[in-house]
C-alpha cells in the first residue's frame, strides 16, 4: 500500500477543529450458546479519541423486546477491552496515548451477558446513546444526534448464532480512489447472508429507529456526496469512493436466511474517514485458506491461512488471537513476507468437549502491510464450528453394540448393571450415533460397556430398558463401528481432495488394502453402501476402473440400487483365480443437491460386507477392517471464482416477473448456468460461451412462482451459488 498523508490534512480531520468526539461505530449481535434457549448478547462500540471526547461507560444497556413477552432491560458488563485501533508504524504515538497528536485513534470496548428467549418469531435486541462525532459531515447536526442500532431473531424458527464481521471501523479510504474494504462476515451456521445498506438511525423510542436526517448536499441514496458512491460486492466486500475528505457515517445490515427462511438480522452503524492520500490497499485471505472449519471430540486440527496483498511489494505481517477455553491448547505461529503472510494454528480438540454447550469458537488474525506513516490493516476471523464424530459411537438401545436392538440388549444391560462412566455428552434416547468416551471396563468380547448405558447419564440401571423398547427392532449398518484390528487391510472410502459442496458432482475412490497392508488372495466382494445425512434426486452410481482386482475381461459387477441413497453391489473375478493387491477397485458416484445447507454432516458406510476366495471361502471379520466415514458439507467459498468470475449478482434481488443476472468474466470461457428451487429441484440449466467483459443473463422469472431459488455458476471446475429471491 503506497500512502502520502500530509500534515494539513490529518490535522484538519482528526484534531483541529475542537468539536465533541463522540462514538464512532456500534454493532450488536447474538451468540446461541448451546444451552436451551439462552444467547449471549454482544454490543461493540468505538470511540474517537481526540479533544472533549465522550467516555464509554463500564457497562451498557440494551432492550429486548418481542410480540410475546413484554420489554425488557439487560446491563451487559464489560466484557473485553479497552483496547486501541491505531494503524500506525511503530513511535508513531496515536490521539489515544497523546490527546493532540494528528494520528487518530480508537478505543474499542465489548460488553455482553446471557439472555434467555423463547420461541418467539420477533425478537428484537436494541440499543441507543447520544451522541455522535460532532465532525461528521453527512447528517444533519451530528453532536445532537443519537445513534441506534437493533439485532433480530426469529427463535420460533431455529437457534441461530447471529452473522457479524470481525474487521472493525472506522474505515479509512483514499478520497478520489475507489478503496475496496474485505469485509467477510462470518456465520457460523453458515446461512444464506444479504448485505444491504441502510440509513443510519437515531432512536424514536427504546425498541425502535427512525432514520437519521441527512446534511444538505447528502441523501440516503448519495451518502459521500456528489460524485461519491457505496457499493456491495458479490464477494461481501465493500467499495467506497469519496469524492471529499472528512468523516461520513454508513450503515450496514446483514440478513441471514435458513432454508429461504429469515433467521436474524444484525446492523452496524460506522463512520467513514476520507483522507488525502494515495491508494489504500488491504491484505485478503487466499480463496483455499480456511476460514470455517469443524471439528470433533478427540479431533487433530491443522489450519494453514494464507494473505495476499494488492500490492506485491508490501510486507504483509500476522497476529492470531485464540479463543479463551480451559482444558484446551492452541499452538500458533506467523510467517511474514513480501506480498504474502501465513497463520499457522493447530490444536486437539478435547474428547470431553461437548458440541451442545460449545456450538462454535473463533480465532482472531490480524493482518497489516508495512505502509507508513499509516499501515492498512484488516481483522479477520476463522469461525470453528463444533459437531460429534460418529467413530466408535452409541446408538441408544444397542446395549451390547450389535447394531440391532432386540431381545439380546436386556442381558448386556443386565451384565453390566451398576457399571459407571463418563455420561454421554448431549445424551437422547434418538436413533443416531453419540459420542461417548470410553468406559473403564468392557464385556469379554471387547465392547465397552458404555454401550450398556442407553439413556446417556453414565450409570447402567433398569432405566436403562426403556431406549430398548423405544426403538426395539431398528438396525443400523454394520461394518463401522466394529473395533479396528491392527495390521490387516481396510476396506474404505477415500476423501482424499474430494471438496463436498452444495450441487457438486463427486466420484469417491473405493479402496482395499495399503502399501503397510495389502490385501491377500480374494476373489471378490460384496457390500451395502449407504450415504446418509442428505437426500440424493438420483441415486448413486459405482464404475469400475481397471484395477489390481481386474478389468472388464476378467470381472463381473453387480449392483441394484434400493433407495437413492443406498445400493447393493458386487464384484469378482471370473478367472478362478485369487489375486492379492492394494489400492482402488470401484468409485461411488453421485451428486449431492444444491439446497443442501453447509456444515450438514454426511455419512458413507457399509453394510453386511462379505470377502470371500475362489472357494467361496468368507475371510473371517478379523482379516479385515470395514471403515466407515463422514464429511461435512462445506460452503462454496465466494473467493474462488474472484480470477474468473466477478460482481455476479442479481439484479434486482428480490425480484419480481422480471431479473438478470449480472457478472464480470476475466477471459474467455464456457459458463453453465442452473438455477434450482429450495428443494434443490433444478427448473433451468443453460450453457453460455463468454468472452472477456460484463455480461447479463435473464432469468427466467416470469415462469417461475415466488420463493427462494439458488442460481449455480460452473466454469473451468470452478462452482459459485447465488440465493435469488423472486416475489
Amino acid at each position: 500500500m503506497k500512502k502520502t498523508i500530509t500534515l494539513a490534512a490529518l490535522c484538519l480531520l482528526f484534531s483541529c477543529k475542537l468539536f465533541a468526539s463522540h462514538l464512532a461505530s456500534a454493532e450488536i449481535r447474538y451468540e446461541y450458546t448451546g444451552t436451551g434457549n439462552q444467547y449471549r448478547i454482544y454490543l461493540t462500540l468505538l470511540k474517537a479519541c481526540e479533544p472533549f471526547n465522550a467516555s464509554l461507560a463500564s457497562n451498557e444497556m440494551v432492550y429486548i423486546s418481542s410480540s410475546c413477552a413484554s420489554t425488557t432491560q439487560l446491563t451487559l458488563p464489560l466484557y473485553s477491552g479497552p483496547d486501541t485501533i491505531a494503524n500506525y508504524c511503530a513511535g508513531t504515538l496515536n490521539s489515544c496515548a497523546q490527546t493532540n497528536s494528528i494520528y487518530p485513534g480508537f478505543e474499542r470496548r465489548t460488553y455482553s451477558a446471557t439472555v434467555n428467549l423463547s420461541a418467539c418469531s420477533d425478537w428484537k435486541i436494541s440499543w441507543y446513546s447520544c451522541c455522535r462525532n460532532g465532525q461528521i459531515a453527512n447528517l444533519s447536526n451530528p453532536m445532537n444526534a443519537d445513534i441506534y442500532v437493533e439485532a433480530t431473531l426469529d427463535n420460533s424458527v431455529a437457534l441461530n448464532t447471529s452473522a457479524w464481521f470481525a474487521n472493525p471501523s472506522p474505515l479509512m479510504v483514499a478520497q478520489n480512489t475507489a478503496t475496496t474494504i474485505p469485509l467477510d462476515p462470518v456465520d457460523a451456521e453458515n446461512d444464506s447472508l444479504v448485505l444491504e445498506w441502510y440509513n443510519p438511525m437515531i432512536s424514536s423510542s427504546s425498541t425502535s429507529g427512525t432514520a437519521a436526517s441527512y446534511a444538505p448536499g447528502f441523501s440516503f441514496a448519495n451518502p459521500l456526496g456528489t460524485g461519491g458512491s457505496v457499493t456491495i460486492n458479490a464477494n461481501q466486500s465493500v467499495t467506497i469512493l469519496a469524492p471529499l475528505a472528512g468523516k461520513f457515517v454508513l450503515a450496514l445490515k446483514v440478513s441471514e436466511y435458513r432454508n429461504g427462511v429469515l433467521v436474524g438480522t444484525t446492523m452496524r452503524d460506522f463512520n467513514v474517514m476520507s483522507v488525502n492520500t494515495g491508494g489504500i490497499t488491504l491484505t485478503v485471505p487466499d480463496p483455499a485458506s480456511p476460514m470455517h472449519y469443524t471439528t470433533c471430540p478427540g479431533a487433530s486440527n491443522t489450519l494453514t491461512l494464507n494473505f495476499t496483498d494488492p500490492t506485491p511489494t508490501d510486507i504483509v505481517n500476522l497476529s492470531i488471537t485464540s479463543p479463551n477455553l480451559p482444558g484446551w491448547t492452541f499452538t500458533t505461529s506467523t510467517t511474514s513476507g513480501t506480498g504474502t503472510g501465513t497463520a499457522n494454528i493447530s490444536w486437539t480438540t478435547p474428547t470431553t468437549m461437548n458440541p451442545a454447550t460449545l456450538p462454535q469458537f473463533y480465532f482472531i488474525i490480524k493482518v497489516w502491510d508495512n505502509g507508513c506513516p499509516i499501515y492498512a490493516y484488516a481483522e479477520y476471523a476463522v469461525v470453528i464450528q463444533t459437531a460429534q464424530c460418529n467413530t466408535d459411537s452409541v446408538w441408544s438401545g444397542d446395549a451390547n453394540a450389535d447394531f440391532t436392538v432386540n431381545m439380546y440388549d436386556p442381558l448386556a444391560i443386565a451384565v453390566a448393571l451398576g457399571q459407571t462412566g463418563p455420561a454421554r455428552p448431549g445424551a437422547t434416547t434418538n436413533w443416531q450415533a453419540e459420542y461417548c468416551p470410553d468406559w473403564t471396563n468392557s464385556f469379554m468380547n471387547g465392547v465397552n460397556m458404555k454401550h450398556a448405558d442407553c439413556d446417556g447419564n453414565g450409570t447402567v440401571d433398569l432405566t436403562d430398558l426403556t431406549p430398548v423398547t423405544t426403538n426395539y427392532g431398528l438396525v443400523h449398518l454394520k461394518g463401522g463401528p466394529k473395533m479396528k484390528t491392527t495390521g490387516v487391510p481396510d476396506l474404505y472410502f477415500d476423501l482424499t481432495g474430494i471438496n463436498f459442496t452444495p450441487g457438486a458432482t463427486v466420484s469417491v475412490p473405493i479402496k482395499l488394502g495399503s502399501t503397510g497392508n495389502m490385501m491377500n488372495d480374494i476373489y471378490g466382494l460384496a457390500s451395502s453402501i449407504s450415504i446418509s445425512g442428505v437426500t440424493l434426486a438420483a441415486p448413486p452410481t459405482i464404475t469400475y476402473p481397471a484395477s489390481w482386482i481386474g478389468n472388464s475381461s476378467n470381472t463381473l459387477n453387480f449392483t441394484k440400487v434400493m433407495t437413492n441413497e443406498s445400493l447393493d453391489w458386487a464384484y469378482a473375478r471370473t478367472n478362478h483365480q485369487n489375486v492379492s493387491g492394494q489400492g482402488t477397485i470401484a468409485t461411488l458416484n453421485f451428486t449431492l443437491p444444491m439446497s443442501i445447507p453447509a456444515n450438514t454432516q454426511l455419512d458413507l458406510t457399509f453394510g453386511g460386507t462379505q470377502i470371500v476366495d475362489k472357494d467361496l471361502v468368507e475371510l473371517p471379520n478379523n482379516a479385515y477392517n470395514v471403515i466407515d466415514t463422514f464429511a461435512m458439507i462445506n460452503p462454496v467459498s465466494v473467493h474462488e471464482v474472484a480470477n474468473l468470475l466477478q460482481l455476479a449478482q442479481v439484479v434486482p434481488n428480490p425480484s419480481g416477473n422480471s431479473a438478470n443476472l449480472q457478472f464480470q468474466v476475466t477471459k474467455s470461457c464456457g459458463l453453465t448456468v442452473t438455477v434450482a428451487d429450495a428443494a434443490g429441484r433444478v427448473v433451468s440449466s443453460e450453457n453460455h460461451q463468454l468472452n472477456n467483459g460484463n455480461h447479463q443473463i435473464a432469468l427466467p422469472a416470469a415462469q417461475l412462482s415466488a420463493g427462494v431459488y439458488l442460481i449455480r455458476l460452473e466454469s473451468e471446475g470452478v462452482v459459485r451459488t447465488i440465493k435469488w429471491i423472486r416475489h
